[in-house]
């Protein structure tokens, strides 16, 4: 009997362990986009400011948000 109940302890062990590490892979790659995001909007509202304050400022361009990914490249 005490067998088989240390071979459930190590199944729930290595499942819960997976678990926490795919969750922290998701948080990960969730928190790298999202900081990718707030770079590239400051990067285009800066460009805009002198756009904006031009005398011919000319049409506004809409940020486009890139793919969230979380296999392969982030970029």
């Amino acid at each position: 009997m005490t067998g088989n109940r240390h071979g459930q302890v190590m199944i729930e062990t290595a499942l819960s362990l997976t678990a926490v590490v795919v969750f922290l892979w998701v948080l990960l790659r969730v928190w790298m986009w999202m900081n990718g995001m707030i770079v590239g909007r400051q990067v285009h509202f800066q460009r805009s400011r002198v756009e904006a304050g031009s005398t011919n400022p000319g049409r506004p361009v809409p940020f486009n948000r890139p793919k969230l990914r979380l296999f392969g490249n982030s970029s």
